[in-house]
């Protein structure tokens, strides 16, 4: 059974230990939140779903060796999502992980979500995207 206490919790390590309880570990060292708009650069629109995010953070990238029981393509190390962005090729079969936390008066609807994470996409170089 998932806890998800968890989620009392800074969204970086709850966003982490959830994953950790799906049997998925996640790789990035920054526990820090990133700026969304810096972050997402050109992709980050002037809209309410945007103004609303409040903590952005990189939780890491996942790749098929998290389910076969391999070494991780990009090895064991907690990477940057500037080193993530530096490491990821044409060939890369994974996706990147993002945290993302709105305003607690925002109550997005499906539409609204499906822009920001195509935002995302966009901005992670067109590699798919989760959004906790």
């Amino acid at each position: 059974m998932i806890n998800l206490t968890i989620f009392n919790d800074n969204l970086f390590n709850a966003g982490t230990e959830f994953f950790n309880q799906l049997g998925i570990r996640l790789n990035s060292n920054t526990a820090v939140s990133l700026g969304a708009r810096e972050l997402l650069k050109d992709h980050y629109k002037d809209k309410d779903i945007f103004n609303n995010i409040t903590e952005t953070y990189f939780l890491g990238l996942v790749d098929d060796s998290v389910f076969d029981g391999n070494a991780p393509l990009l090895g064991k190390e907690k990477i940057s999502i500037k080193e993530a962005e530096n490491k990821i090729s044409p060939e890369y079969k994974g996706l990147m992980v993002f945290a993302v936390k709105l305003n607690d008066s925002c109550l997005p609807v499906r539409g609204k979500i499906s822009e920001l994470t195509r935002a995302f996409n966009r901005a992670s170089k067109n590699l798919p995207v989760v959004l906790l």
